[in-house]
C-alpha cells in the first residue's frame, strides 16, 4: 500500500516556484487554476513561518483580478479591525507601533511578515476579516477602545482600573507563566454588562467588543480547566459565527464571499477536524456548495524547519504520515493533488495509523504544498512598558 501511495503522489506532483513575479511552475499554474474555479480557497498552515505569508501574498495578488475580495485571518475580529484601521491610516509603521504597545494582543499579526501581508492585502483592495477568539493579551487594546467610546466618568474610571490591573497581571504572566490573573480569566462574566455610560446596545462597536471578550473568556476558561473538547467546540462555533456575521454585514449571507482564508491546518479543512469538530473550513465548503460552487482547500507544510535558535528539525517525526510526500521534494517547493489518493485510501482496511492519518488529510484537503525549508517569522518587539 505504501508503494502505491508514493506512486500516486509522484504522479500528481507539480514543481512550484515562488519569487518576485509570484507563483510559477506547473505547481503555481495548477494551484491558481483550482483557486480561480473555486468560490473560496482555504489555506491550512503551520504558524510562525516566514515563507508562508509570501506564498499567501502571491495567491492574493494573482486571485484579486478574478473576483477574490476578502482575506480571512485567524485573529480576533475587533482587534483585527483596529490593526487594519491603523494600517489604513498610517501604513505598516502605524500597525507595528500599535502592536508594539500591546504585545500579545492580536494573534499572529504581531509578526512582521504577517502584518506586511495584511497591509499588502489592503493595498490590493481586500477586505480583511478576523474570525477567531480575541487573544489572551487583547483586553489591554480593547478596554482602551471601550474607554474611547464613552464620555461617562464612572465608566472610564472602571475601565482605567481594569487596564491597570491587566497591565500588572500581564507582567506577572510574562514573568511566571501563570495566566490566571488576566482579565479574560479573572473577571466575572457579567462585568462588562454592568458598565454604565457605555453603549452596549446590540450592533454597537462596544457591544461587539464586549461580546467577543465574553466568548473568548469562556474558551480560555475551558482550556484552563482541561475541558478540551468544550474548548475546541466553542472556538469552532465562534469562528463560524464570526465569519457569518462578517458576511451578513456585507449582505453576502447565506452565500460564501470570494474569500481566501489563512488558518491553522486544524481549522481550514472540510469535514471533521482532528479536534472532533466541524470547523470554519467545513462551513466555507458548505456555503460554497449552497452558492452553486466549490471550495479549494490547501494544506501547507515544510520538510524542514529552522528554529529561533537556528536548529533544523525534520518534519518526518512530527507528521510521519506525510513522509511519502516529503521524500519527493527536492530543493524547491512542490504542490501535490491529493484527490487521486482518496479512492486508494478509502478502499482499504487495516489499522495502520499513518495511513489513516494520511487518509484524513486527503479527505479534508484537495492539495498539499510542501516547502523544503521554512524559517521563523520575526516578532514585533514590544515597547519597554508594553503600555
Amino acid at each position: 500500500m505504501l508503494d502505491q501511495v508514493t506512486q500516486v503522489l509522484a504522479d500528481h506532483r507539480y514543481p512550484l516556484t515562488l519569487g518576485a513575479d509570484g507563483l510559477g511552475g506547473a505547481g503555481g499554474a495548477w494551484l491558481l487554476e483550482r483557486a480561480r474555479a473555486a468560490r473560496a480557497t482555504a489555506i491550512g498552515e503551520r504558524h510562525f513561518d516566514a515563507e508562508i505569508p509570501q506564498l499567501v501574498g502571491a495567491l492574493l495578488s494573482a486571485l484579486r483580478p478574478d473576483g477574490y475580495d476578502t482575506f480571512v485571518v485567524e485573529a480576533g475580529p475587533e482587534s483585527t479591525r483596529l490593526v487594519v484601521e491603523a494600517l489604513d491610516a498610517g501604513g505598516v509603521a502605524a500597525g507595528s507601533a500599535l502592536l508594539a504597545r500591546h504585545p500579545s494582543a492580536v494573534a499572529f499579526l504581531d509578526r512582521h511578515e504577517e502584518l506586511r501581508l495584511v497591509a499588502d492585502a489592503r493595498g490590493m483592495g481586500y477586505v480583511v476579516w478576523g474570525v477567531d477568539q480575541e487573544y489572551l493579551g487583547s483586553p489591554r487594546l480593547l478596554l482602551e477602545r471601550l474607554a474611547q467610546l464613552t464620555a461617562d466618568p464612572a465608566a472610564r474610571a472602571r475601565l482605567a482600573g481594569w487596564l491597570e490591573d491587566e497591565r500588572r497581571a500581564f507582567a506577572r504572566f510574562a514573568e511566571t507563566g501563570d495566566p490566571t490573573g488576566l482579565f479574560l480569566l479573572a473577571t466575572s462574566e457579567g462585568a462588562l454588562d454592568a458598565l454604565g455610560g457605555v453603549d452596549l446596545d446590540a450592533g454597537s462597536e462596544a457591544a461587539r467588543i464586549a461580546r467577543q471578550l465574553r466568548a473568548s473568556a469562556a474558551i480560555y476558561r475551558a482550556f484552563l480547566d482541561q475541558r478540551l473538547y468544550d474548548n475546541n467546540a466553542a472556538r469552532s462555533a465562534l469562528l463560524k459565527r464570526n465569519f457569518l456575521e462578517h458576511a451578513a454585514r456585507r449582505c453576502d449571507a447565506p452565500s460564501a464571499p470570494r474569500a481566501l482564508l489563512k488558518l491553522g491546518s486544524n481549522h481550514a479543512g472540510r469535514g471533521r477536524t482532528p479536534m472532533f469538530v466541524h470547523d470554519l473550513g467545513n462551513l466555507v465548503a458548505e456555503l460554497a456548495f449552497v452558492a452553486g460552487g466549490d471550495s479549494f482547500h490547501v494544506m501547507v507544510e515544510a520538510v524542514e524547519a529552522v528554529g529561533p535558535d537556528a536548529t533544523v528539525t525534520r518534519s518526518h517525526e512530527r507528521v510521519p504520515w506525510l513522509a511519502p510526500a516529503f521524500d519527493l521534494v527536492g530543493d524547491r517547493p512542490a504542490a501535490f493533488d491529493l484527490a487521486p489518493l482518496r479512492p486508494l485510501l478509502t478502499q482499504r482496511g487495516g489499522k495502520n495509523a499513518e495511513l489513516n492519518a494520511l487518509q484524513d488529510v486527503a479527505l479534508r484537503y484537495d492539495a498539499l504544498v510542501l516547502v523544503p525549508r521554512v524559517h521563523p517569522s520575526r516578532p514585533i518587539e514590544p515597547v519597554a512598558d508594553g503600555a
